[in-house]
């Protein structure tokens, strides 16, 4: 078994998979790239990529075939929001279309 976190180099998800143990099977994080504030986490495999990038997400889906998935990846600044509405809304929407469909297929 495996679960996948996207967002995982985030704040949040660096904590949500450092309370994960490995007797959840292989851990997944998928992000763009290391955070800001990225830990890496020794019991974790990183995977970077673009949820807008279909094939990206799509191939991480196929490798590990994740029987949980934690979609916490977003833009999540209301000050980038507003300055930035159609790439928050492309991120958001489109980027949890692209996870659905991968998992769809």
């Amino acid at each position: 078994m495996s679960v996948l976190v996207t967002g995982g180099t985030g704040t949040l998800g660096f904590h949500l998979l450092n309370s994960m143990t490995q007797s959840k099977g292989d851990l997944i994080s998928f992000s763009p790239g290391p955070g800001k504030d990225y830990r890496s986490l020794s019991h974790v495999n990183y995977e970077f990529g673009d949820l807008l990038d279909f094939g990206s997400i799509s191939e991480v889906i196929k490798k590990y075939q994740p029987k949980e998935i934690y979609h916490i990846a977003s833009q999540s600044n209301v000050g980038v929001s507003h300055h930035k509405p159609f790439e928050t809304l492309n991120t958001n929407i489109m980027g949890t279309q692209n996870l659905l469909e991968a998992i769809r297929r």
